[in-house]
């Protein structure tokens, strides 16, 4: 059999062509017409113009940030106007509130960086930022609290020549890392100066704010455009990760120049540990640091650019490899990227929720590559343009991560762990000034600040599910005809029987509010009547007692007294039996005021309140009658209030009420080191409010709700149980309310409410 060598051939190609066809194949992402489509919208809570009132321009830098002092998500918004000599950063407290609790002034008529971050430990966020103004570039730090921020004076970092004539040298200082290298419990700033038109300085400074000075300073020749702070192996401390990309100037730095890109590994002191040659003109590095081989220590992952010849034309093209190297900077792996389009990007997340970071590596042709921690490719997507990665987080609060990009197009996207598009917003956005953020701890997901570059706004967005019905947005007429009638036909029925179980319902609830009602004042009635009754009871057999205990102690204390005056006459009075007789004469005396207690406690039921009754003069008369006692016990009695406080009252009760508070907080008070008694009163509205409050030996819980009953102590041994429920009815007498506040070992406060008597009669105060 014979075959044509033609259609062997014929053959050969089309097997080539399906094999590398298939062997290339990718999963294309493409945006869409209509994001209302997709599963998710990027929803728009507000948009910030990129103006003044006056309508000149701004740049208006909106950056939330996480409490400046409290819970909730703060925010700062730096004013670049580029026309005034002042930029304006303005702080707020939350990040919805409309007024700003903090503004300061900045002299310069750009803010080129900006970072907030907790410097000191403390709980407080502060905001730094670089500026030039003039031929100088700054560094300030700025505390806002809600009364008034702290502003120190700021930090020189360099000064150049205004080479262009506008005013202001042209370099910038730009914030690279924010942590603690020394470990004294304070923030470091790591800064990067580009000289801008000029060769010099270019450096990366370390400050130490808090002793006000520039620590330590590494000259080099390019731009320094990232830095990572890391403990690249354990027990070996920190080292400065630097990526020093190329500028393609004539500048110098030791035995670097800027026709070459570098990473360089520094020490916290500045010393430099290692240096490595990544590329050539125009090339970054992109260091990044990973675990590749899994053993603790961490690997530096770069980016290396070289130039290779392309078959036998001779033309050479850009080529990359990843380059491994270990915590000494010697070579450990390398995987060749083997792509036509130019590495833009080497970003770290967790994009297929296995708790294991991810390297994903963006290229200038649309595709984006996945790569393990070990450096093997684990799938790749074909983007229809070049994207640039956002973000890597769970934007949705669904519990995986989701990835948020930037496309050449000027769109965001935002995709699942698959690359699907979840949803899809127009505009392209500042990565610098863009943020995520939540406004409490409790949510779930993340807004979004979006700085859009066409027109210097600010969007504030959110993420909402699209309903299964947003398809019916393209087509309205034949969403409508599909579901006109029988949406009509289950409305109507719908909407008679919610009418119907809303009537019922309301019913219902009427029904249950008006037995409650009723319920709950037939308690109270029931509570006041067996109050009363007990009451009573009480004050019944209290009266009947104490008139026939007195009626048989009054001939006792009569035939003691003739006793003590025949024993006066005829004895002497030091001797046993004049003790005796005195002793017990002072016990019938006692017994004979118990008596009278509870005769005056059983009473009254039948006295009323009277008129106007000066607050401040019934207290002083109560204090004056017990100073003796008081300053025998050496205590420090405070009384305060409003000498103009008039309540309505019996000025003789309201006297027995504050003269039983006192003695009980001159009882509480014993062994007690530093006594005090604090009597306040203060007019609120149609009342008078007064706190008795003592720093004695408190009342048990247990025992505070038994305090205002009659004949109920916690003092058997002395109290009669008659002060405080004599007290408690004075006061509802009065019309007024008391109450106690007591820990064991903690002091006692009653606070007492009494009404407010209207001088406007012009009735004269006791």
């Amino acid at each position: 059999m014979r075959f044509c060598p033609a259609c062997v051939r014929s053959l050969i190609t089309v097997i080539l062509y399906f094999g590398v066809s298939f062997a290339e194949s990718y999963h294309s992402v493409e945006a869409v017409d209509d994001p209302l489509l997709l599963p998710y919208r990027f929803s728009v809570n507000q948009i910030l113009p990129g103006h003044d009132e006056k309508g000149n321009p701004l740049t208006e830098w909106w950056v939330p940030v996480d409490s400046f002092n409290n819970n909730q998500t703060g925010l700062y918004v730096i004013q670049n106007s580029w026309r005034e000599s002042f930029t304006p950063i303005v702080f707020f407290g939350f990040l919805n509130d409309p007024l700003p609790v903090d503004q300061e002034n900045i002299n310069t008529a750009e803010i080129y960086s900006n970072q907030d971050a907790d410097l000191n430990r403390d709980g407080v966020r502060e905001v730094l930022i670089t500026y030039t103004a003039r031929d100088t570039a700054w560094l300030e730090v700025l505390t806002p609290t809600e009364n008034q921020g702290t502003r120190l004076a700021p930090l020189m970092l360099a000064t150049g020549i205004d080479r262009d004539g506008k005013g202001n040298w042209d370099g910038k200082a730009h914030i690279r890392a924010v942590t603690d290298l020394d470990g004294d419990g304070n923030d470091e700033i790591l800064i990067a100066c580009d000289a801008g038109y000029d060769l010099y300085p270019r450096k990366l400074s370390c400050i130490d704010w808090f002793r006000r000075r520039i620590a330590w300073e590494f000259p080099v020749a390019g731009l320094v455009s990232t830095v990572e702070v890391a403990e690249l192996a354990a027990g070996e401390g920190l080292s400065i990760v630097v990526d020093v990309a190329s500028k393609g100037n004539a500048a110098v730095a030791g035995d670097m120049d800027d026709v070459h890109s570098y990473v360089i590994v520094l020490d916290p002191s500045g010393i430099l540990k290692w240096k490595a040659v990544t590329g050539g003109e125009f090339t970054d590095g992109l260091p990044t640091l990973i675990d590749v081989d899994g053993d603790g220590t961490l690997e530096v992952v770069t980016l290396v650019w070289h130039e290779v010849e392309t078959g036998q034309t001779g033309i050479s093209r850009t080529h990359s490899r990843l380059i491994v190297r270990d915590c000494d900077g010697v070579v450990r792996d390398s995987v060749d990227v083997d792509a036509d389009g130019l590495v833009a990007q080497i970003y770290l997340c967790d994009i297929n929720n296995d708790g294991h970071d991810d390297i994903l590596v963006p290229l200038s042709t649309g595709e984006l590559r996945v790569y393990d921690q070990r450096l093997k490719m684990l799938t790749s997507c074909r983007f229809y343009t070049s994207v640039t990665i956002f973000d890597c987080r769970d934007f949705l609060g669904r519990g995986d991560n989701q990835l948020l990009v930037r496309t050449a197009d000027a769109k965001a996207l935002l995709l699942d762990g698959d690359f699907e598009i979840l949803a899809q917003y127009e505009g392209k956005f500042d990565l610098r000034h863009s943020h995520a953020y939540r406004e409490s701890p409790e949510q779930k997901g993340f807004n979004l600040v979006l700085h859009l570059t066409e027109d210097q706004t600010n969007h504030v967005l959110s993420f909402a599910r699209n309903p299964w019905w947003f398809v019916f947005k393209r087509n309205p007429a034949l969403a409508f005809w599909i579901a006109f009638i029988p949406l009509s036909v289950v409305a109507s029925v719908v909407a008679v029987y919610s009418l119907r179980i809303r009537a019922k319902n309301r019913q219902i609830t009427r029904a249950r509010d008006a037995l409650d009602a009723a319920l709950g004042e037939l308690q109270a009635i029931q509570q006041k009547l067996v109050a009363a009754e007990k009451f009573k009871q009480a004050r019944d057999i209290a009266g009947g007692f104490a008139h026939e205990i007195r009626n048989a102690l009054f001939p006792a204390r009569g035939a003691l007294g003739k006793l003590l005056l025949s024993w006066g006459r005829s004895g002497t009075a030091d001797d046993e039996g004049g003790r005796l007789l005195r002793l017990a004469d002072g016990a019938v005396a006692h017994a004979v005021a118990i008596t009278k207690s509870i005769s005056q406690f059983t009473g009254l039921a039948g006295e009323t309140a009277g008129g106007s009754v000066n607050l401040s003069r019934v207290i002083a008369e109560v204090l004056d009658v017990n100073r003796m006692m008081i300053e025998q016990r050496r205590i420090k009695v405070t009384a305060e209030g409003d000498d103009s406080a008039e309540v309505v009252g019996n000025p003789d009760q309201l006297q027995v009420v504050f003269n039983n508070l006192l003695l009980n907080s001159i009882d509480a008070l014993t062994n007690v080191e530093n006594p005090a008694i604090i009597m306040r009163w203060v007019i609120t509205n149609e009342v008078v409010n007064l706190s008795f409050a003592d720093n004695g030996c408190g009342i048990p819980q247990e025992q505070q709700d038994r305090i205002f009953d009659a004949f109920y102590s916690t003092k058997p041994d002395t109290g009669t149980g008659i002060g405080l429920s004599m007290t408690k009815r004075i006061i509802e007498m009065h019309g007024g309310t008391i109450t106690v506040h007591s820990e064991s070992g903690g002091g006692t406060a009653f606070v007492i409410t009494l009404k407010r008597h209207d001088r406007l009669d012009g009735g004269a105060g006791t």
